[in-house]
């Protein structure tokens, strides 16, 4: 037995006696249960059966004091579970078996990674030493949305079959699983583990110029989402999400439990961000948790803090919220703003993957201007807009072709994307296009205009009318331009597409 260490646990299970109690309908101890099924899936991961040492003291101590048995198993352990509660932070007993074990983690420490696991019975603030950045952690509670009181999952033996439990245990193994192959590579090398290559891609972020291309067999990593914290109701809604964009092979950030203070809160958003090529955050009509002695949301500093960043910020609230019933004056108007989509969950999940699509695809330096001033491509179905348009490029001295309607589907496919090569922007336009329509018709255009570096930077969206609410399309990407005209044909929002697309192609 032992995967990591032949004849030593793999993993050592720390928790109060109270948490794993016996239930009157029968269930077993809710951290036996949860050693089980971590026993089964981290076997799972690692490929074959019985691969994985889980070792949890079941016999009742006597005392505080650490027996010789439990002080050589929590030292020779690879990985600890930490399961935290009210009864945890209580415990003498706990706290010393986690201070050996850190002692211990200290000294043998190879390469990165973390060897601690967090699981969270419920909403308690974590000590000092599991407040690190790189601890891994997993909640397992769920605050109700109209008393706030703070319910375990899984509690009852009939809830131990819902999905969002059984989905956080497996997420939960595939981490330790991962750890504990790193460590055993890491021992198998006896070195420290190189900085792994990153994907090649256009970066998005100021100030980073763009990783070089991995080098032949080199390993990589997967590109990074930040998807923010969310407020305690919509926790579900953003595991869903989250599972989508691990599936679509993406990393997601936070990894961990963001930090109580706001300094160390800050610090670890804005390391998040850096690595990040799309930020997403879901919202609700509740502000969120506050931090301590201050009127600020952990929700609205998230959105504070991607400010100013070249990267897509997509913003996300259900369409049936009433703006009417939020109480909250800051995070109200935080909602009303253009930039927030009212898109169906599943929309939203497409629109993430093509931006991060867009985001990743190398492009060549931007073309200087030609003496007849830019070429648009124009796409466009309404004829009564198409002339208006066309009317305000010529004005400009903009050289253009519109997107042709009429011929066989191959060709005039073949004639569109010739176009698009070597003019400076795409414009899409939309009359009376419904919303659904023209978020697919976005979307379609920036995957468009990723196939291929020859395609031109600037994406540009011309709202014309009939008039239409604020904020009709409500998306973002770093070179998209959406020009409102609702009211017919804006000559400043014209101006200010031209000062746009000069600033990309300069």
């Amino acid at each position: 037995m032992g995967y990591v260490h032949h004849g030593k646990p793999d993993i050592f299970v720390s928790y109060a006696w109270v948490d794993n109690q016996e239930l009157p309908d029968g269930s077993p101890g809710w951290v036996n249960d949860l050693a089980r099924w971590l026993r089964i899936v981290v076997d799972r991961e690692i490929g074959r059966p019985d691969a994985c040492h889980l070792w949890m003291d079941l016999q009742l101590p006597s005392n505080a004091r650490l027996s010789p048995e439990i002080e050589a198993k929590v030292r020779d352990s690879a990985v600890m579970i930490v399961v935290l509660s009210m009864g945890y932070l209580a415990s003498e007993w706990c706290q010393k078996e986690l201070n050996q074990f850190l002692e211990e983690e200290i000294g043998r420490r190879c390469g990165s990674g973390s060897p601690i696991f967090v699981i969270e019975l419920s909403d308690v603030t974590r000590p000092p030493a599991l407040a690190r950045q790189e601890v891994v952690g997993k909640r397992f509670w769920v605050k109700e949305p109209l008393s706030q009181r703070v319910r375990l999952m899984g509690l009852a033996k009939a809830e131990r079959s819902k999905l969002n439990y059984i989905y956080q245990i497996v997420e939960l193994s595939q981490d330790i699983a991962a750890e504990l192959k790193r460590q055993k590579t890491a021992e198998a090398t006896a070195k420290p583990e190189p900085e792994p290559a990153r994907h090649h891609f256009r970066s998005v972020m100021a100030g980073n110029g763009g990783a070089p291309p991995p080098k032949p067999g080199a390993e990589t990593i997967p590109p990074s989402v930040y998807l923010a914290e969310v407020s305690d109701d919509l926790e579900d809604l953003r595991d869903e999400v989250k599972r989508y964009l691990v599936q679509a092979e993406y990393r997601v950030l936070p990894e961990n439990r963001l930090p109580d203070d706001i300094e160390g809160f800050e610090n670890a958003v804005r390391a998040d961000l850096d690595r990040s090529v799309v930020f997403v955050q879901l919202l609700s009509d509740v502000a969120g948790r506050k931090f301590d002695s201050q009127d600020r949301s952990r929700v609205a500093a998230q959105h504070d803090l991607v400010a100013g960043r070249s990267m897509p910020v997509l913003l996300w609230r259900s369409r049936t919220l009433d703006l009417e019933k939020v109480k909250d004056a800051a995070h109200r108007k935080l909602l009303e703003s253009p930039n927030v989509m009212a898109l169906e969950i599943q929309e939203l999940k497409y629109t993430i993957v093509e931006h991060v699509k867009v985001a990743l695809v190398p492009k060549p330096a931007p073309k200087e201007p030609g003496g007849n001033g830019f070429f648009v491509v124009v796409d466009v179905e309404e004829d009564e807009l198409a002339q208006l348009v066309e009317d305000g490029l010529r004005q400009r001295s903009f050289g253009y072709a519109f997107r042709p309607r009429e011929g066989d589907p191959k060709e005039l496919e073949a004639a569109f994307k010739e176009d698009l090569k070597g003019s400076q922007a795409l414009m899409l336009v939309f009359g009376q296009t419904d919303s659904a329509r023209a978020y697919r018709r976005v979307n379609q255009s920036l995957h468009i205009l990723a196939e291929d570096q020859t395609y031109p930077e600037v994406l540009a969206v011309y709202e014309g009318p009939p008039p239409k609410n604020v904020g009709w399309l409500r998306v973002s990407a770093p070179n998209l331009h959406i020009m409102r005209c609702h009211a017919g044909l804006d000559p400043g929002e014209i101006d200010k597409f031209v000062t746009f697309l000069r600033t990309r192609c300069s």
